[in-house]
This record gives C-alpha cells, sequence and structure tokens, in this order.
C-alpha cells in the first residue's frame, strides 16, 4: 500500500515539474519501487503534438522510434537515448499505422485519406569534421500508394517485403521494394479494423469490429478462407497472434473481454475480462509470455494475461495515464511503449520493462497501481 501511494506521489511530482528534466532522472525514481511493470523512463514528444495518437514503430537497427500523431496530422522522430527528436514529417492526411521493414531499410504509413506513404530509412552521416551531419533515423518519401476509403491497420511480412493494409472495407498489399501493389484489394463484410499476419506470411487475420468477427484471408489464394463471428462480443479493434500461430488473441470493447482462439478452426480457448473498454493495441510478448492489452478511457489501462506454464490468467490490471491507449511492444529489448496524448499535460511516453517468463511481482491484479 505504501509503495503504490509513494509512486502516486511521484508521479504527481513529475507532472508539476517541468517537462525539462532528464527522462533518466524519471527513470531512476520509477525504478525504486517494486512494480509488476516498472516504468523505466518518460519522455516527452515535440509541442506540436496535440490530439489523440496512432501508430507507434521502432527500428531495431537504428533504436529510433517512430510516433503518428493522427490529429496533429505529423510523425515524429525520436532518437534511441534521450528520445531527443530526429526530425518531424508534418502535412500528413490523419497519420494511422507504421510498419517499419528494417531488414530493407523502409517505413510505411497508412493514413486517413487511403494512402500509404513509403520512406527510406535514412543512416547517420557525418561531415569532414568527423561531427554527426545527419542523424540516423531520418525519413526520405519515396512513394505514395493510393487506396480507397481510410488506410489504417498495416502490418510488414519480411519474406515476400509486402505490407498489408487494411482500407475502408478491404485489404489490400503493397510491396515496400518497389511501390507495386496488389492487382484488387480482398472485400471484408465492414470496416477493417484490427489486422495481424501469421507468423509464417501465409495468412491475414483481420478484425471486423462492427460485425464481431474476424475475417481469415489466405495470402497466397488472395481471397477469404473463413469468417469466424464471435460469441456475444462486438468492438474487436485491436489482436494478436503468436510466435507459432497457434494461437489468436482478440481483444473487444463491447464488453471489455480477451479472447483466446485456435486459429486452427477459430474455436474459443479462453475468456477474460480487461482492465479497459476502448482497447487500442494488443501484443504477445514471446519472451515473457505474455498478452499486453492497452486502453485508454478513464485513467488508461495496461492488462497484462500471462501463460504461467500453461495455465492462462489474468496477471495485473495497471493504470497509465488518460486517454494512453496506443502502445508498442519491443519483446526483442523487453520494453512497452506507451503514449498517452495532450489532455491536461503535454504528451507523454511511458517505457515499461516487462517480466521474463517465470519473472512475475505478486501484486493483487484487482487493485490498480
Amino acid at each position: 500500500m505504501m509503495n503504490r501511494i509513494l509512486r502516486r506521489c511521484v508521479i504527481g511530482l513529475g507532472l508539476a515539474c517541468a517537462v525539462g528534466m532528464a527522462p533518466a532522472a524519471f527513470g531512476q525514481a520509477y525504478g525504486m519501487f517494486k512494480d509488476p511493470l516498472p516504468m523505466i523512463q518518460r519522455s516527452v514528444l515535440p509541442a506540436e503534438t496535440e490530439g489523440r495518437m496512432a501508430g507507434i514503430g521502432y527500428d531495431p537497427l537504428t533504436g529510433c522510434m517512430y510516433f503518428a500523431a493522427v490529429r496533429a496530422n505529423v510523425l515524429h522522430v525520436l532518437d534511441k537515448g534521450g528520445m531527443e527528436q530526429v526530425q518531424t514529417v508534418a502535412g500528413l492526411n490523419e497519420p494511422n499505422g507504421i510498419a517499419v521493414a528494417f531488414d530493407i531499410r523502409k517505413l510505411a504509413l497508412s493514413c486517413g485519406d487511403g494512402t500509404v506513404h513509403i520512406y527510406t530509412i535514412g543512416s547517420e552521416q557525418k561531415g569532414d569534421d568527423g561531427k554527426v551531419k545527419t542523424p540516423a533515423g531520418r525519413l526520405t518519401e519515396e512513394k505514395v500508394v493510393q487506396f480507397s476509403g481510410e488506410a489504417d491497420p498495416i502490418r510488414y511480412d519480411v519474406k515476400s517485403k509486402r505490407a498489408y493494409v487494411g482500407h475502408g472495407k478491404y485489404v489490400s498489399w503493397v510491396d515496400l521494394t518497389d511501390g507495386s501493389k496488389s492487382p484488387k484489394g480482398v472485400e471484408m463484410p465492414a470496416q477493417a479494423k484490427g489486422l495481424v499476419l501469421s507468423p509464417d506470411g501465409s495468412k491475414t487475420y483481420v478484425n471486423i469490429p462492427s460485425k464481431g468477427q474476424v475475417v481469415v484471408v489466405d495470402n497466397a489464394k488472395w481471397e477469404i478462407e473463413a469468417t469466424w463471428t464471435l460469441k456475444d462480443v462486438s468492438g474487436n479493434y485491436p489482436l494478436a497472434i503468436n510466435e507459432d500461430g497457434s494461437r489468436l488473441f482478440v481483444a473487444c470493447r463491447t464488453p471489455a473481454k480477451l479472447l483466446i482462439l485456435d486459429t486452427k478452426d477459430g474455436t474459443e480457448k479462453h475468456r477474460f475480462d480487461i482492465g479497459g473498454d476502448d482497447a487500442a493495441d494488443c501484443w504477445w510478448d514471446p519472451r515473457g509470455k505474455r498478452v499486453y492489452i492497452t486502453s485508454g478511457n478513464g485513467n488508461g489501462m495496461i492488462t497484462m494475461v500471462w501463460n504461467k506454464q500453461g495455465t492462462w490468467q489474468v496477471e495485473h490490471n495497471l493504470e497509465t495515464a488518460p486517454g494512453a491507449r496506443t502502445s508498442l511492444l519491443i519483446p526483442e529489448r523487453g520494453r512497452l511503449i506507451v503514449c498517452a496524448p495532450k489532455i491536461t499535460y503535454p504528451t507523454f511516453v511511458f517505457i515499461y520493462l516487462t517480466p521474463g517468463e517465470n519473472e512475475h511481482n505478486d501484486v493483487d491484479p484487482n487493485k490498480a497501481h
């Protein structure tokens, strides 16, 4: 109880202080407390960021991070260390999803006007004096590909070099090596909002929240293979898949549930209550054997669902910040990134340290921390 009170006091002091304090100082302060999901850093996005945040991207080669500010119509590029601003790409039309193709040094950005912008990720450039002239991670636009409807969920398949994108009632792909796109889109029953690829790239799983359905697309035949109707839920926006492709994790808003499906036939294996009713992102951590769901209503929430040696359980529900529903899991670094939009305070980026498979802080999961 005392740890929880102290932690909230630290958060309150941090919010009241000038935002120019070094992020490392916040990381040290939060790290003093034994949290179920320790916050190790807090940073502030540039002042021109306003309103709801959308996708977050990460480049493992440079360590740079990319933040789509959908209402401000900008894409921010921040460096790996102190989260310093490298670049702001302005003049976009509701930037939504981000797919980083680190192997071919490309980034694809989906936007509300139906476009997918393809950028080259630049490397560090030094001047004649040996000083850094251009930092790594800067983006140079190569091509803009037009689709119908609002382009939103987007995922990259490293094998085919294609980015699969949901736009309106369709799912299409764009080849990031040359900007070519699929001859046609696969039509969905209604607007496609969540999208994830099977680990081998053979299938695309698409959430249809207005229908409470998951559509399975055969990527080779480029047609619908199956449509699974979820039981007594809808508003299924985000979804994730495990590393062997056998389990699909579907986060729903009405009511707030996490469903775990068998990908062989869509059979529901498990169902859990989650901490927020506007789940926006859902991630599977193969290292820690956990599902992370982020929601923004109320004080914001992270729900952790743990596969503890074959037994699934809700591990924790943790408060974050109002509106903080956008997130990105970086499993290879053991980091969960959560972005809180500017409401009363600036736009914050919270970085949490995720536990390993056998690590657990025994805190009551029914209490917010």
